[in-house]
């Protein structure tokens, strides 16, 4: 649908949100389907992902 979502990868804590310059960020582990899909990706990469709400295609816009 266009929105922005960012996630950031930790090695615990997935799940968590933190609210950060007005964005919700939030947590996921790089043993979750979700972060193991970000893994290795770049700026424009486009991931395929797992989700509770089934697959969903996502686009790497920025990393910090």
């Amino acid at each position: 649908d266009g929105a922005e979502v960012r996630y950031l990868v930790l090695p615990c804590a997935g799940g968590r949100q933190v609210v950060h310059g007005g964005s919700t960020v939030t947590a996921v582990s790089p043993g979750s389907p979700l972060g193991r899909s970000l893994l290795g990706k770049g700026i424009d990469d486009e991931v395929i992902a797992r989700t509770p709400r089934g697959r969903t295609a996502l686009v790497v816009v920025d990393l910090a």
